[in-house]
């Protein structure tokens, strides 16, 4: 007798939790992961010999006051290990950023050593008011021609 109740309470609960779990599916995903970035992408690509090429897309929440990177880390890899080789600092380069704008896009170039294979690490960035966030994406590896 008690193996058949506990049966019947173990059905009971495992019905109530697939119709929980169908509530919230209903529900979709949280529309945003910040109140400021909605998502952001980097490709990185060899555009010439001894040229790298950052393509970079940061979409804000709504219109930003400010939106777009602050900084892009680069790294070189040597003897199977990844080592600094350059940053880019939206302190030197104000084309960084958009402002009073949903989205940043844009193509960054530098230069970089033939031969040798690079990934970069983009710190995006969004503000309003007297909010914002950052978020750090790093590319897939690309070798420069």
């Amino acid at each position: 007798m008690n193996k058949r109740i506990l049966s019947v309470v173990f059905v009971f609960i495992t019905i109530l939790n697939l119709s929980v779990t169908a509530l919230a599916a209903g529900k979709g995903a949280v529309p945003y992961a910040s109140d400021y970035l909605d998502g952001c992408s980097v490709r990185l690509s060899s555009s010439a010999v001894g040229r790298m090429a950052v393509d970079v897309t940061v979409d804000a929440v709504g219109i930003a006051d400010i939106v777009g990177i602050l900084e892009i880390y680069v790294e070189r890899k040597i003897d199977n290990k990844w080592k600094f080789y350059k940053s880019l600092d939206s302190v030197d380069h104000p084309e960084f950023f958009d402002y009073n704008s949903r989205d940043y896009l844009a193509t960054l170039y530098f230069d970089a050593e033939s031969g040798y294979t690079y990934r970069v690490t983009i710190t995006a960035y969004a503000e309003k008011g007297s909010g914002s966030d950052t978020a750090d994406l790093t590319s897939y590896t690309c070798v420069c021609k």
